[in-house]
């Protein structure tokens, strides 16, 4: 190949970068220097445009004042030096004199329009000449330029202007023409001129210097951008010229590259056993030795410039026309850039051969030529027809198979399939499988196990799935042999349609699913009756295994409780041929008996012989054991009915009792005359009558919301210790009237404070220990209390041990129901509704704990009562406890009996109102003399002005609190005793009272044996004198019936509950009010000296809420504020007073 067209088609000489850098700095000099040129021009004829401007806009305000002055016949003026007759005006009345002595002169447009210039002139520098051809004044003469101006108005001209030395400077004169109007004939008429004649005109001077001046830094600026415009330019064409050359130095390093590859181009040309060629435009162009050889010419230039079709037969095996088909391959290469086809080439002898032909555009030097490449495919072309017919003979024999048949290819691609392939997967032609990848519809579901990933391996009758055309799988029983077919590993498939036996299969499945999967039992025996199959329900219900069955005769399940006429009447029916139904009693391996709701059925061969019998059974000892239930629960219902019946009739006694005597009494009191004892005797028995009756309705109601579960509890700090004391306090009289031991003691440490509804703790321990007083007749009753720690929630536990009737064990479990009572025939010996323990358990279960009873008849009961304590962190623990009242005191500590102190002085510094007159009262009737003060400031007043012996101080009051009062009055050297009153109970509250400086410390509400005997400690004395005490002893529990049994005698005290009465009315209100106004702070207070003034005066029932209304006054939470004030409301609605209480009070 010689490479002469390559050379002819190499780039000629081009002009270097330096040299079109030099071209390119003098054109862009050039067009800077015209563009600067041009802005300067443009820049200068804008300031004369500007100075012209200016000069008409003058003109014209000329012409206005003229026209103006000649519309009004002129104008007069005083007379001045500045402003004298003009004496070339000669018109009447040119001059006039005012009749105030004042002379006028007529200044006419000309005089009015020369004034106007003169100021003009020495404002703004701008000159104005008023002239004319003919002036009537010398100094209206016109200058040369002017001259010249008014001789082109008479020759059309409408304005002259130009650039003028004006008096020595540059100015831009410029001058219009003054036009005769009808109003100048007045004064210019007798020269002659007629209307619309040019009489003269006024030039306008504008000096150029300050528009000079303006103009001077937009030409500097001008001139500057320019010059940096055009310097960076240059610049820019210096560093892209260096660009250019070192790009151009690259270009011809990448030439020189370009030719060595054009020759190792021409090497491999030379060197391929391919014929490659080179085609330019339609015709060859060059090629190498291996295209003669292929083409059998003598040399290259045989063929050369010839077309494509020239070297081939007349048309292609298509039937298309060399030359045309030759055209559009070449056309098809040059648009896709490449094109590879198939061609039947001509030889020089004249014989066709087949080539594969590969086209492919390429750019050399600029120039789109084609790269021709041949391939002499006759050997290839043969093996094709080779393979083909052995395709077409291996195809016979898959069509005759009648199994489907498909082959497989290495690459996943489907090689042959049969017909009875096509038509099992419903596709119409070969086509449509043929060529298509075998996961589209072989296997889908098993790719992770296909042989395709490994060809060595095979399967035998495996159980696959086939996709058809629809989607629909087709399970079939599937077998893959690897094999060699011309010489490709393929894997030959064969396959056959298993649908029908899968449905068989799935039949069976069912069914046998269906027996397997029933929770009844199912048997299946011969006709002999020897068990051939059992079900997993068989296994569950019978306990029996499959194995354990097999061969067995059902008898191994009897239980012994049918007779044998039983299964001798169902065996007569099996006989028979039919279908046995019943319930059957039958005993698992456990030995547990159980009821099956059973049917046995024959099963028949074609000839009607028995040949098995099948049992299905159902387990009904549930729906037995319900009806069981429902039986007993009827008789329950009706034992309830006959209960409730019995405690109505009981219901119905206890109601007419109080009724039969308020309704007696009512009409004694009504129907005679009785004195004033038997009327207050009468009123007393209905009021009894009447709280009776309420009592009980109360029991009945809280019943009613305890079944209805509307009881509501309200969890607060309470004393455990104060409520056993209140509780044994009340029961003792009772106790004492019988004669009974009623003993309370600790077992163990009791928390001075659990959180739990003390309201419902002390209705629960009322009704239990006064059952245990009510139904003992001798020896006694003991309490015990303890803290139960042996569970994860603290339970306060108190067992109440009496020595009374007992209760019969049958019926321990029927006390607490509402509706059943023990014995009827002891509650009509002892009274009561039967209510009390009913209540009290459910009372105890909503506190979290429970009752729990044990008795013995003629021994007696013990009763456990346990509710949650809540959490104790911090509060105090009592090893025993404290006296139940005074009573209790004199009973267990003879100490304080007929206890009188010597005479000393006591300051008491306490703000509630109650708790000062109480304790005053107890000290002084003990001997001592006693000052109060209502705040701590008060008390260190007092403190400091008086020696006391000792002092009681609050530590929660307003103005200054104990704590603060105590320490300031050590701070001033104060040593006298001093007892902290507290109504905090919680661990650390009494040594911060001592860190405070006080001496002792006692809790509230104030228990006085306990006060006393803290007071006889401070005081240091052993020296008291007897006295009887009876008249200090104020009840720590004040209800209604404490109240109305109060002795006469202790005024003191019944003052004390009326104080009471009246102050917790008046503080209500202030409570409410302050919770509206946002006073929590006072509220608190208000409601921590309710708390001490209610355990003080015995209303104990306001102890608990007036503690958690200070604790939600400190935490400000007015949503829980309101409900609880409104319950303190309801308590003090609650309060009775009895008439002999007031009286005694008055």
């Amino acid at each position: 190949m010689t490479g002469r067209f390559l050379e002819k088609m190499r780039p000629p000489f081009t002009l270097s970068p330096i040299r079109w850098a030099m071209v390119l700095a003098v054109s862009w000099t050039m067009l800077v220097a015209a563009s600067l040129v041009w802005t300067l021009h443009v820049q200068r004829w804008a300031t004369n445009e500007m100075a012209r401007a200016q000069a008409r806009a003058g003109f014209d305000r000329d012409v206005l004042f003229r026209r103006w002055n000649a519309r009004h016949g002129g104008l007069y003026a005083a007379v001045t030096e500045a402003t004298p007759p003009n004496p070339y005006l000669d018109v009447p009345e040119r001059d006039i004199t005012t009749p105030s002595g004042t002379r006028l002169t007529l200044i006419n447009p000309a005089y009015m329009t020369r004034q106007v210039h003169e100021m003009g002139a020495e404002t703004n520098g701008i000159q104005g000449h008023i002239t004319s051809l003919n002036p009537i004044r010398p100094d209206n003469a016109p200058d040369p330029w002017e001259r010249t101006a008014l001789e082109s108005f008479q020759q059309g001209e409408a304005e002259c202007s130009s650039i003028e030395l004006f008096r020595g400077t540059p100015h831009l004169r410029l001058m219009r023409p003054l036009r005769t109007e009808k109003s100048c004939l007045k004064c210019h008429g007798h020269q002659g001129y007629k209307e619309g004649d040019v009489r003269g005109g006024i030039s306008i001077s504008v000096p150029m210097a300050p528009l000079r001046a303006i103009e001077r830094p937009a030409m500097a600026s001008a001139v500057g951008w320019h010059t940096a415009t055009w310097l960076l330019v240059l610049l820019g064409i210096g560093i892209s010229s260096r660009i250019a050359a070192r790009r151009a130095r690259q270009f011809a390093a990448k030439e020189s590259q370009a030719r060595e590859s054009e020759q190792r181009f021409l090497d491999v040309l030379h060197a391929s056993d391919d014929a490659i060629l080179l085609i330019d435009g339609e015709t060859f162009v060059d090629c190498n030795d291996a295209t003669v050889r292929m083409l059998g010419y003598g040399s290259r230039d045989e063929f050369l410039m010839k077309h494509p079709s020239e070297l081939s037969p007349p048309t292609q095996p298509d039937g298309r026309d060399s030359f045309e088909k030759a055209q559009e391959m070449m056309q098809i290469a040059v648009e896709k850039g490449s094109h590879r086809f198939e061609w039947i080439h001509r030889r020089a002898d004249g014989q066709d051969f087949p080539v594969e032909v590969t086209l492919t555009a390429i750019t050399y030097h600029g120039k789109g030529i084609l790269h021709c490449h041949w391939r002499d495919v006759t050997e290839q072309k043969r093996a094709e027809q080779e393979r083909e017919q052995s395709r077409k003979t291996m195809q016979q024999i898959l069509e005759s198979m009648p199994v489907g048949v498909v082959i497989i290819g290495r690459d996943k691609i489907v090689r042959q399939v049969n017909s009875a392939a096509i038509a099992m997967m419903g596709y119409d032609n070969a086509d449509e499988i043929v060529g298509h990848e075998c996961h589209r519809m072989l296997c889908p579901a098993q790719r992770c196990s296909c042989p395709i990933l490994d060809l060595d391996l095979k399967v035998d009758n495996t159980e696959r799935v086939l996709i058809g055309k629809d989607g629909k799988h087709i399970p079939v029983l599937k077998t893959v042999i690897p094999v060699t077919l011309n010489g490709e590993d393929v894997l030959l498939e064969t396959f056959v349609d298993i649908t029908e036996r899968k449905a068989a299969e799935a039949e069976l499945r069912k069914l046998s699913s269906a027996i397997e999967q029933n929770p009844a039992s199912v048997v299946i025996t011969d006709c002999d009756g020897r068990i051939e199959y059992v079900n997993p329900g068989f296994t569950q219900t019978t306990g029996y295994t499959a194995e354990e069955v097999i061969g067995q005769n059902p008898r191994i399940l009897h239980s012994g409780v049918h007779p044998p006429e039983f299964y001798a009447q169902m065996w007569e029916t099996l006989k028979r041929g039919e279908v046995w139904r019943g319930e059957i009693c039958n005993r698992a391996k456990n030995g547990e008996l159980y009821w099956e709701d059973a049917t046995i059925a024959p099963v028949l061969d074609e000839s009607g012989r028995v040949t098995n019998y099948v049992a299905v059974k159902m387990d009904i000892s549930q729906r037995k054991h319900a009806e069981e239930q429902l039986k007993a629960a009827k008789e329950e219902a009706e034992s309830a009915n006959r209960a409730k019946s019995q405690f109505l009739a009981s219901m119905s006694h206890e109601l007419r009792t109080p009724l039969t005597g308020i309704l007696g009494f009512t009409d004694l009191l009504l129907g005679s005359d009785v004195d004033e004892k038997e009327r207050r005797n009468y009123l007393e028995t209905i009021r009894a009558s009447g709280q009776h009756l309420l009592r009980l309705i109360n029991d009945i109601l809280d019943l009613s919301k305890i079944e209805a579960s509307q009881l509501e509890v309200e969890r607060a700090p309470c004393a455990p210790h104060r409520i056993l004391s209140d509780v044994v306090s009340i029961a003792r009289a009772q106790a004492q009237a019988k004669s009974l031991d009623l003993r309370c003691r600790w077992n163990g440490s009791v928390p001075a404070v659990i959180y739990t509804d003390g309201n419902r703790l002390r209705q629960i321990l009322l009704n239990l220990i006064g059952n245990a007083v009510k139904f003992t007749r001798e020896g006694g009753v003991e309490i015990v209390a303890c803290l139960d720690t042996s569970r994860e929630i603290n339970k306060l536990r108190v067992e109440i041990t009496d020595s009374g009737i007992g209760i019969p064990e049958e019926k321990l479990n029927s006390i607490f129901d509402p509706f059943v009572q023990a014995d009827s025939s002891v509650t009509r010996e002892f009274g009561g509704t039967g209510l009390g323990l009913a209540i009290s358990i459910r009372l105890a279960r909503a506190l979290g704990g429970d009752i729990e009873v044990s008795s013995e008849v003629g021994v007696g009961s013990t009763f456990i009562l346990t509710v949650d304590a809540g959490d104790l962190k911090g509060v105090e623990m009592l090893s025993s406890p404290p006296a139940d009242g005074l009573q209790a005191g004199r009973e267990e500590s003879p100490l304080f009996d007929n206890l009188r102190f010597r005479p000393g002085k006591v300051l008491l510094v306490e703000d509630g109102h109650i708790n000062r007159k109480l304790i005053a009262t107890v000290l002084e009737q003990a001997g001592l003399t006693v000052a109060t003060a209502e705040n701590g400031q008060l008390g260190i007043d007092l403190a400091t002005k008086s020696d006391f012996d000792l002092i009681l101080m609050d530590m929660q009051m307003p103005v200054l609190d104990g704590y603060a009062a105590t320490k300031r009055l050590r701070e001033q050297g104060n040593t006298t005793p001093i007892i902290a009153l507290t109504a905090h109970a919680m661990k650390g509250d009494e040594e911060r009272c001592l860190a405070a400086g006080c001496t002792y410390y006692v809790s509230k509400p104030i228990a006085i044996d306990t006060l006393l005997a803290t007071v006889a400690k401070a005081l240091g004395r052993n020296d008291s004198t007897t006295n009887d005490l009876n008249s200090v002893s104020p009840p720590e529990f004040c209800d209604r019936e404490l109240v109305s049994s109060l002795p006469t005698d202790e005024p003191v005290f019944r003052e004390i509950v009326l104080d009471f009465v009246e102050y917790i009315s008046r503080l209500l209100a202030e409570m409410r009010k302050a919770a509206a106004d946002g006073r929590f702070g006072q509220l608190a207070e208000m409601a921590h000296s309710l708390k001490g003034a209610a355990g003080t005066a015995g209303f104990d029932a306001f102890t608990e809420p007036a503690r958690r209304l200070e604790m939600l006054a400190k935490q400000q939470r007015p949503d829980d504020i309101s409900p609880t004030i409104d319950f303190l409301e309801e308590l003090a609605q609650k309060i009775v007073v009895p008439d002999e209480l007031c009286d005694a009070a008055s």
